[in-house]
């Protein structure tokens, strides 16, 4: 994991739109333990390394984050030809080689992150499809990239302004 090895960050209260998506993907805030608290770094630390996850609290919300396992490329990628009616696989964790940003759906295995099916649904000439992984839109650029700081350390979140960085 070259850009983010950061473990969950525990927080002294639950946040209040934890999912059960979360607490199911091992992001959890501390209170759902309700153990021993030094054993909860542990335990995220174990989760990180085994599961290749990167989860992360979001300091202003609250809300678990995941950060791509790796940031393949800080621009879109061009792509050309593709059929509009034919289902895709964007790659989500970043790690599928030699056909990036489409999923080679082997790369991910064993991580939380799952290839995003999509559907052009229109002919064009070409698409711009996110390279960072930090898109609003997957798997469409949104040109994020251009504000993101270079291997960030504490990831965006849905709730941070770009500006602040």
């Amino acid at each position: 994991m070259d850009d983010n090895d950061k473990v969950k960050e525990t927080t002294d209260t639950c946040p209040p739109s934890t999912t059960d998506a979360d607490k199911n993907s091992g992001c959890r805030c501390k209170c759902d333990d309700h153990g021993d608290d030094n054993n909860t770094e542990e335990v995220f630390i174990t989760q990180s390394i085994d599961k290749q996850v990167t989860p992360s609290i979001c300091k202003k919300c609250g809300l678990c984050k995941y950060v791509p396992l790796k940031i393949p490329m800080y621009a879109p990628y061009t792509l050309k030809g593709l059929d509009p009616n034919e289902q895709y696989y964007y790659c989500t964790c970043g790690l599928t080689t030699g056909q990036q940003p489409l999923c080679d759906q082997k790369s991910c295995i064993g991580t939380k992150f799952q290839p995003k099916p999509f559907v052009l649904g229109k002919k064009q000439t070409m698409f711009l499809l996110c390279g960072c992984r930090y898109t609003s839109n997957p798997p469409y650029c949104d040109a994020i990239h251009t504000r993101l700081p270079f291997n960030p350390t504490d990831p965006p979140c849905k709730c941070s302004k770009v500006d602040e960085w």
